[in-house]
């Protein structure tokens, strides 16, 4: 499922703020893999 930036970090603020309540935190690498997937430069194949 392709989605906009806009969109990918609405979602990245929600999900990194609900994580961080249980002490898990991403590294910009790992925001940047989860991106590319997002956006379909990746797939799970």
């Amino acid at each position: 499922m392709k989605m906009t930036r806009e969109s990918f970090e609405k979602g990245m603020r929600y999900a990194k703020a609900t994580h961080a309540i249980e002490g898990i935190y991403l590294i910009a690498d790992e925001e940047e893999l989860l991106w590319q997937h997002a956006s379909g430069q990746i797939t799970d194949e």
